[in-house]
């Protein structure tokens, strides 16, 4: 076994090793790259595909005595826990549009993804571990993207269809894996709704979101071939959400909207019709700086409710987006009448065909101020260096040091300093050294 090879069992050791990897390709079906832009470990996972054989009935016998292949179409489908690292791969690969600004220095950059009206969605290269070989899928396109949350972690469950596979008896080591460490799995405490313009009355107890696709495979497939000929076409979009609540004074007003068609009617209006927006924001406490929010302007709601013995009543609003209502854009000038538009704020780059560096080694950057004074002179220095998960330390060249972001540090006698700032992170090491920086005179009389 070569040096970076895992063992495939042969020799007695099979390792867990279940992640999937994407990378964004140039033209349908065509490897996007041989190496994902990362990898994300996956709590339920299946990349078999449809494959069901033609089967003949004879005249001649009442058992089956004639088979051949029939068409082979991958059909990759897998659920895992969210993160705002890798999220922008799965809504550019749903939803379609995308617009990318770099942020600057020391900001998040933005993708802002959204549905219009464009049936050719994005292709992508999906690799699948199953531990003990890999599955190299070509032409993956999603079909239906979930995001369900109760009271644990916000998960999400990508179903897909897709042009070839092909099989791989080995697995890279853990270490070759391009586990992005710093991504944070998203829980039920990092998601705030605003339903209507306020936080939703009652106390909500779930929230799911279901975009579906319906892409033409039946379509893309023809004479001469069992596998898809051509990318397949985005049919109608459904984009459907459901919140449960509790019922309280407060949420009586849902019956009297989705029910009766206005707030304080007691019975059905002649046709009244109520939609209302609902806005989504996710973001880790430990990042608040990394965010994703996801308006849908306008929606179609309809309300369920029953009681069983005595167990509390909990309405579910069911709500249907709507592509009637425009949404301007991070730019200021740009409108789009999408039924549903997701800004994501992280500092990955942008999501384009071919492979992406996502994770990003440091380099070192920081300015300080003042720069000149008497003693004892505080100086506050500004980290804008860049990378991600990155260590610091700093060395004063005073005999001082610290390992802060942005320290302050005072230098308490007459001289001239120079200061060097080395961050780390699990992709290297890189350093900035300024000669001479701090100038310190001694006090006047």
């Amino acid at each position: 076994m070569k040096m970076g090879e895992e063992d495939n069992g042969v020799n007695g050791t099979m390792e867990l090793q279940r992640v999937i990897g994407l990378v964004e390709e140039s033209e349908w079906g065509v490897v996007g790259n041989e190496n994902p832009d990362f990898h994300m470990e996956v709590t339920k996972s299946s990349l078999q595909g449809d494959n069901e054989p033609l089967k003949l009935e004879s005249g001649l016998t009442r058992g089956l005595s004639t088979v051949r292949t029939g068409a082979y179409t991958p059909q990759p489908d897998f659920d895992g826990v969210a993160d705002l690292k890798t999220i922008g791969h799965f809504l550019k690969g749903v939803l379609g549009e995308y617009v990318y600004t770099a942020g600057g220095s020391g900001e998040m950059n933005t993708h802002e993804i959204y549905g219009l009206n464009n049936m050719l969605l994005p292709s992508f290269t999906l690799y699948g571990h199953m531990d003990l070989f890999i599955k190299q899928i070509t032409g993956f396109m999603i079909d239906e993207f979930s995001m369900e949350v109760s009271d644990e972690w916000i998960n999400i469950s990508v179903k897909g269809y897709a042009k070839k596979d092909t099989k791989t008896d080995s697995v890279p080591a853990p270490s070759d894996l391009r586990i992005i460490e710093t991504a944070i799995p998203l829980a039920f405490y990092d998601i705030a709704l605003d339903f209507d313009g306020k936080a939703p009355d009652g106390v909500i107890s779930s929230f799911s979101w279901n975009v579906k696709n319906n892409l033409n495979v039946d379509k893309s497939r023809g004479l001469g071939s069992r596998f898809l000929q051509k990318k397949p076409v985005a049919g109608k979009r459904e984009n459907e959400m459901e919140i449960e609540t509790s019922l309280t004074p407060e949420t009586l007003r849902y019956i009297e909207m989705f029910e009766y068609g206005a707030e304080d009617e007691d019975e059905p209006t002649e046709c009244l019709l109520t939609t209302v927006p609902l806005k989504i924001v996710i973001k880790a406490c430990e990042r608040p700086d990394e965010k994703l929010t996801i308006l849908f302007p306008d929606n179609l709601c309809s309300i369920e409710y029953s009681a069983s013995g005595s167990d509390a009543i909990e309405p579910k609003i069911s709500l249907n987006a709507l592509s009637t209502t425009n949404t301007t854009l991070k730019d200021g000038t740009t409108d789009v009448l999408a039924d549903v538009v997701c800004t994501l704020e992280n500092n990955m780059p942008e999501i384009v065909p071919g492979g992406i560096d996502m994770l990003i080694e440091p380099v070192a950057a920081f300015t300080g101020s003042p720069l000149t004074g008497t003693a004892p002179l505080e100086v506050t220095f500004t980290n804008t260096s860049t990378g991600e998960g990155n260590k610091y330390k700093w060395d004063f060249s005073d005999g001082g040091t610290s390992t802060t972001k942005n320290p302050k540090h005072t230098y308490a006698t007459a001289g001239t300093y120079t200061v060097k700032l080395t961050a780390t992170n699990s992709e290297g090491e890189d350093e900035e050294e300024k000669i001479d920086y701090i100038t310190v005179s001694e006090p006047g009389p």
